[in-house]
């Protein structure tokens, strides 16, 4: 009866010891204010409702637009050198390089070659960063990458990838 009780009892002191060891633990794992205040942000303020505006942060552009029912829509491309750099087949192995990659209808790598479209230019992406272009070889083309960010106040920081 004793050793029943003693059991149940030490099984609750453990129980409550391993809450409060995790209380401390997961609340560390949130960024503290100094490395959310160092991130990069961005005034989005002037931003109006169709219009799309781009910055850079190593190696990404991040891409962000303002749609007309007022949502934002915030995704990255891997930049590097001065060329945005498409995927080959997946955003793991972005290495296709591209210079005119912004447009008015969406996102598509103008870039000629002797007067010639470059042979990844059947990639498209929709303004929000979704592929709209065909498939080749079979394979299918990821959509545009979402970075981490937050915006509060009209202030949008980026927080990774």
């Amino acid at each position: 009866m004793y050793r029943k009780s003693l059991k149940l009892s030490l099984l609750a002191v453990i129980i409550v010891g391993i809450f409060f060891i995790f209380i401390p633990f997961t609340s560390s794992l949130k960024p503290n204010d100094a490395t959310f205040n160092s991130a990069p942000h961005m005034d989005i303020t002037f931003v109006k409702k169709g219009q799309s505006i781009e910055f850079e942060v190593p190696q990404y552009k991040i891409h962000i637009s303002r749609e007309s029912n007022n949502r934002i829509v915030v995704f990255a491309t891997p930049y590097r050198d001065g060329l945005y750099q498409l995927p080959e087949f997946n955003w793991q192995r972005s290495l296709l390089p591209c210079r005119s990659f912004i447009q008015e209808f969406g996102y598509q790598c103008l870039d000629t070659i002797d007067n010639e479209a470059v042979w990844y230019s059947y990639m498209k992406w929709d303004k929000g960063g979704k592929y709209i272009g065909e498939h080749k070889w079979g394979e299918k083309i990821p959509n545009l990458l979402i970075p981490k960010y937050k915006i509060s106040a009209e202030q949008f920081t980026f927080l990774g990838l």
